[in-house]
């Protein structure tokens, strides 16, 4: 019975591993060639439920394969449920912070990119709305969402046991939990595979981080120019129609020495642009 067992986990992960080298291909074969900064960190705050741990494991197994370095917040109740021997055994060479090491969270938010929420239980969703944070892992979650940190939740452990309920009451309340999660930041992760997901959130964040960079780049040269074209016609002992002329739409100053003159056409019509002539004393 446990060789038939451990035959079952090996295909399984085999089975995983292939699932996600397929999909990390077909990334790749759409433009998106390798994965991420494989040195960025994940926070994962592993919360009281075992629904779908072995799944959930294997996913983590990945990200550290595939280079991520893996910091793990573990609730007492995760404690007492899925077993701290478990997580070291394999989750080996991670670090596991528990109940006791609370002071911890500052520093532990602080160097991760990013929070991952494996199994987002009831209990957690509804202590976070109601801004409850009282243990480790709902005071990680809360501040790293108040740091603006992105973090991702798989709610699967939002199902009680892996059971569904006919109570609509207690579904409504759930449903309205997650959907205020969600307005608060949190983001729905595709349990699929944790490793995809991750990569191309990550990889879409680097790609807008480079555009507002490269934004930031342009804008700061139009500045240069600006102040270049200020310098220049502060030289010049004459302004005419023509100067205010080429200065329309690029910008609504202009500094000229004290002793340049200024036409009366250039006057009134940089007053029609409302561009400003300030005169340098």
């Amino acid at each position: 019975m446990k060789d038939n067992f451990l035959v079952k986990e090996i295909l399984n992960n085999i089975a995983s591993n292939i699932v996600t080298r397929q999909s990390v291909q077909m990334k790749n074969r759409q433009g998106s060639v390798g994965l991420v900064n494989k040195t960025k960190n994940i926070l994962v705050v592993l919360t009281g439920s075992n629904n779908g741990i072995d799944e959930i494991l294997n996913h983590l197994n990945q990200l550290k394969r595939y280079g991520y370095c893996l910091n793990i917040v573990l609730s007492k109740t995760a404690e007492n449920i899925i077993g701290l021997d478990r997580l070291k055994k394999e989750l080996y060479s991670v670090s596991i912070s528990l109940e006791e090491n609370k002071e911890q969270y500052l520093d532990l938010i602080e160097k991760s990119h990013l929070v991952l929420v494996p199994l987002l239980t009831q209990n957690t969703a509804a202590k976070l709305r109601a801004g409850i944070q009282d243990t480790m892992a709902s005071l990680c979650i809360w501040q790293a969402l108040w740091q603006e940190k992105m973090v991702l939740a798989d709610t699967r452990g939002l199902v009680c046991n892996g059971k569904d309920t006919k109570n609509a009451i207690l579904n409504q309340i759930v449903e309205d939990n997650l959907s205020f999660l969600k307005k608060m930041g949190l983001k729905i992760l595709d349990r699929k595979s944790y490793l995809v997901a991750i990569d191309t959130i990550l990889r879409h964040e680097d790609k807008t981080l480079c555009q507002e960079n490269q934004s930031k780049d342009v804008e700061k040269k139009e500045q240069i120019d600006i102040l270049a074209i200020n310098e220049e016609e502060a030289k010049r002992k004459i302004i005419t129609q023509k100067d205010i002329y080429a200065m329309v739409g690029k910008m609504n100053q202009l500094h000229i020495h004290k002793h340049t003159i200024i036409t009366p056409l250039a006057r009134d019509y940089a007053k029609e642009k409302n561009i400003e002539l300030i005169r340098n004393t």
